[in-house]
């Protein structure tokens, strides 16, 4: 569902229901996706083996992806019948203001999955080397956490946030804000996940010549390194679900 909906302008835009799916479709959505983040977030607690850093990683994308998940139950829930209020009330800005952080954390965790893959096969190329990448995860949390405080920061200073349709976030009347603080960012990561993608899939360092030649990469990289193996899952998902908000966001 398009973040874009605008229904203020003109009440009539939508039937009933229409109206009706526009809640119903994001709800089950972001309902999914928040058991989905709990789940995660309580496995990695429960099993004390789980706990490293590649799934303290996924650990942090989950609490971000789930708390934008309830951003966004948050806003169904605060839409009267007729539709969300044209007024920007403080519950308007607390929704927007933790969809815009929330949203943008969990993509620049993603890019720190792809980023930690990349440096575990071609900087360290062993997971053995546990005292380096540890000492990274500082780096990663100013980049998952303090790039998209900053961005918030921007948003509320400009007083961009309100009534985007379906829930509140940066108003249409500002599309500046909405490709300088969220399109651009997820453009740029998923063009940048999308090549390292390519690498980790295409240039294996852990294969032989020989077994480049046969062609069994796929099958070697995943004994090889199996936790990679999964963890690029991730970022093929994120690749063909975010795909569709970039194309909406030209169109």
């Amino acid at each position: 569902v398009s973040r874009d909906l605008r229904a203020c302008d003109d009440p009539d835009a939508f039937t009933d229901a229409e109206n009706i799916a526009l809640k119903v479709i994001p709800s089950l959505g972001s309902t999914f996706s928040l058991l989905g983040a709990i789940f995660i977030i309580f496995t990695y607690f429960y099993i004390p083996k789980l706990q490293r850093i590649p799934y303290r990683l996924i650990m942090y994308m989950s609490i971000a992806d789930g708390m934008s998940a309830f951003s966004y139950l948050f806003g169904v829930a605060a839409n009267s019948e007729e539709g969300i209020s044209c007024d920007r009330t403080s519950s308007c800005y607390f929704q927007a203001a933790m969809s815009q952080f929330f949203e943008t954390a969990g993509m620049f965790w993603i890019f720190i999955v792809a980023l930690h893959i990349y440096i575990v096969m071609y900087v360290y190329q062993a997971e053995a080397q546990r005292s380096q990448l540890e000492a990274l995860e500082k780096y990663y949390h100013v980049i998952g956490w303090g790039i998209p405080g900053i961005l918030l920061i921007i948003a509320i200073s400009a007083d961009v946030f309100g009534d985007s349709g379906q829930w509140c976030w940066i108003s249409p009347d500002y599309q500046w804000a909405r490709v300088a603080l969220y399109y651009f960012w997820l453009i740029l990561i998923l063009f940048l996940n999308a090549v390292m993608f390519y690498i980790i899939v295409k240039y294996n360092p852990l294969q032989t010549r020989q077994e480049a030649a046969s062609k069994r990469v796929s099958r070697n990289f995943r004994h090889q390194n199996p936790l990679a193996f999964r963890l690029r899952l991730y970022l093929l998902a994120f690749i063909c679900t975010k795909l569709f908000s970039v194309i909406n966001r030209v169109q």
